[in-house]
């Protein structure tokens, strides 16, 4: 092989290897529907610990849309954790406003890669979640 065909070859196989890191990226991450199921699951777990103290309507805010900022992995004891940030639009009962949310969700895939969970602190050592509780999302037909 000559010193020109080596070269091209050589760069063929960076390039290749850059696109393969950039594609599987995709596969890594959730899409945007499974965030926003995590964040309605979400929304009614604090429903319904609220609703223990509280006399609340059965209804609760409704997610319009949703706006990822950041997915960061964050290493736990025994898993990697997506840390998934960003601002939901929400209407709530009784309110006809739009309101925009901040939100923060923790997301583990499950054990085969093909479904993911809501992960949530339970309790937490030094200001930092030391243990986690995981609610599996709901299969949609």
């Amino acid at each position: 092989m000559s010193g020109v065909s080596k070269r091209i070859y050589s760069l063929f196989l960076i390039l290749l290897l850059c696109f393969t890191q950039y594609g599987c990226e995709g596969f890594r991450n959730p899409p945007d529907s499974v965030v926003k199921d995590a964040l309605e699951l979400k929304i009614q777990l604090k429903h319904r610990s609220f609703d223990e103290f509280l006399d609340l309507q059965d209804e609760t805010a409704e997610i319009v849309r949703l706006k990822v900022d950041s997915r960061k992995y964050i290493l736990d004891k025994e898993s990697k954790l997506l840390s998934v940030s960003g601002i939901i639009y929400c209407k709530y009962p009784g309110f006809n406003d739009i309101a925009t949310t901040p939100f923060l969700v923790f997301l583990k895939s499950g054990e085969k890669g093909e479904s993911w969970n809501l992960v949530e602190p339970s309790s937490f050592a030094n200001e930092l979640p030391s243990e986690w509780t995981i609610f599996p999302l709901p299969i949609k037909s």
